[in-house]
């Protein structure tokens, strides 16, 4: 082939496009009021949620070309509340258990459906708004957390903690967003230290020393992850040292768990090294698991009014009859009440949740994948003690549920396409002119 007819030939480039449309503001407004309706306790909040429900089924609908195929791709997110529903078949509750598998399906539609609609920056927007909201409540409530451990309209201690944590983490990621709006960002500042002074005062061992752990990691990988992506070879690095030191750590812990070191730091938060009530509570899950090993008691089988072992629990913690306490363990929560099989399900859906967002964190490495990344790990470090990812309408799931919808909608967004470019003629190719 000749240099002129080299030149006349389109060269055909692949690139990878975006679609940055973003979503009116009355959805963004919607998801606001879903998430205040979820994160407080309230009288009438059904007033809410109800009309609510209706619109995300309209935007179901009006939408479902673009959220059907989302549904598809979170299919491990349904697995658990599939489950739940169908549990009624076994339940010595059907009505219960069919009115609480609702609520799993409706939590996890609501948040496909809405990763479906905003970008991962709206809905960390929307998320930070309704913390803001949430913390001007805690604030009024922070002397009833001091002197009872619970709040009326946010929960007990550690769900109040969390979900001040929570809106530590939405706010530094809204405040360090250099795309987000000046207002909001300093807002964002302002509420860090407010949420720490929170979760100080709700003496929240766990939620406190995760708060920290958050920031940490946070600014960490805005650092030393996000901003070496011009220096090659530096990633490989960060990340090996980031294995090596994981693995020190927990060598370090594991040689911790015989030795004193552990009894005084919870001495230090002001705790039992015999973690003393939350034991009892995990003797009794492993005693009802072993009677009911294969499918559980099936979801809201087990604190009811008539349940003797349920009662017996709640009369120890000096709780009201029929108050559900939980068992301060995500994977005993799920075991108990779906069996072997339920919990077997539960691990494969937080496995699915942590690779998709550890896998969109490392190809992306956005400020946007960095906090939902580190709120997914933060969150699994707490199903130890807590049993928030074993539950619905409340924002612990939301935001582990969000941090593996966006990596997919980032994904699904995204579209190859191939441009046809004509080279310009370069004087050294073009012919000498006769």
């Amino acid at each position: 082939m000749t240099t002129s007819a080299m030149l006349d030939e389109p060269m055909r480039i692949r690139a990878i496009m975006r679609d940055q449309s973003k979503a009116p503001i009355w959805i963004q407004v919607v998801g606001f009021l879903w998430l205040v309706s979820t994160f407080a306790i309230f009288p009438g909040d059904e007033f809410f949620l109800y009309p609510l429900s209706a619109v995300f089924f309209g935007l179901l609908f009006f939408e479902r070309e673009r959220i059907l195929p989302m549904i598809a791709r979170c299919w491990f997110l349904f697995l658990i509340p599939i489950m739940a529903v169908l549990s009624f078949i076994w339940s010595a509750y059907p009505s219960d258990t069919l009115r609480i598998g609702a609520f799993f399906i409706l939590s996890t539609l609501s948040m496909v459906i809405l990763g479906s609609l905003l970008t991962e920056r709206q809905i960390l927007r929307v998320f930070f708004l309704c913390a803001l909201a949430g913390t001007a409540l805690a604030i009024t409530e922070v002397n009833a957390i001091i002197a009872t451990q619970r709040s009326e309209y946010l929960g007990q201690k550690n769900y109040y903690a969390m979900k001040m944590m929570i809106g530590m983490i939405t706010g530094f990621a809204v405040a360090m967003n250099r795309h987000e709006n000046l207002i909001l960002r300093m807002l964002g500042f302002a509420v860090i230290p407010i949420n720490l002074a929170l979760i100080l005062a709700a003496s929240s061992a766990t939620s406190m020393v995760l708060s920290f752990l958050a920031l940490f990691l946070l600014i960490s990988a805005q650092l030393f992850w996000v901003n070496s992506r011009s220096v090659k070879g530096l990633r490989t690095f960060i990340a090996g040292l980031g294995i090596v030191l994981a693995i020190a750590g927990a060598l370090l812990a594991l040689g911790a768990v015989n030795s004193s070191v552990v009894g005084e730091a919870l001495a230090a938060l002001g705790k039992d090294s015999t973690f003393t009530g939350r034991t009892a509570l995990w003797e009794q899950a492993g005693r009802t698991s072993a009677e009911h090993p294969v499918l559980g008691v099936a979801v809201g089988g087990f604190w009811q009014y008539d349940v003797g072992a349920a009662q017996t629990l709640v009369i120890n913690d000096n709780r009201d009859p029929g108050t559900v306490l939980g068992f301060h363990n995500s994977y005993l929560e799920a075991q108990v009440h779906l069996g072997w099989v339920g919990l077997g399900l539960f691990v494969f859906m937080i496995a699915m949740c942590l690779w998709k967002a550890a896998q969109s964190f490392v190809v992306e490495a956005t400020f946007e994948r960095t906090c939902y990344f580190v709120a997914a790990i933060i969150l699994v470090s707490i199903t130890f003690t807590e049993s928030f990812l074993f539950g619905f309408l409340q924002p612990a799931i939301y935001m582990f549920q969000l941090a593996a919808i966006t990596a997919i909608a980032s994904n699904m967004r995204k579209r190859t396409v191939y441009l046809r470019v004509k080279p310009e003629a370069d004087d050294q190719l073009a012919p000498a002119p006769a």
